[in-house]
């Protein structure tokens, strides 16, 4: 939480800041061509919700994934380590 207020509050105001001014001159220069431009806005926060929803489960299933690999070495390595000192104790 403090680093979002550290950081993010401060970057999310100069975006939105440069946004606006941007915007401003562009709406002063040619309205027309900057309302045409605006057409695709509230498209991208639809896109980017489907988007996340879609990759929530595949995110899950490869953070399970990433958790059992290094149970799964762990558990072999120790497997090969039993069977290494058993096989020193019948050798002697």
């Amino acid at each position: 939480m403090e680093r979002l207020l550290d950081n993010g509050a401060s970057n999310l105001i100069q975006v939105f800041m440069g946004t606006l001014m941007v915007g401003t001159v562009f709406f002063a220069l040619t309205w027309k061509l900057a309302a045409r431009a605006l057409i695709p806005v509230p498209f991208i926060p639809y896109g980017a919700f489907w988007f996340q929803a879609r990759l929530a489960p595949r995110y899950a299933a490869m953070r399970e994934a990433a958790v059992a690999t290094p149970a799964r070495l762990a558990n072999n390595l120790q497997g090969i380590a039993t069977a290494t000192t058993h096989r020193w104790a019948s050798a002697a």
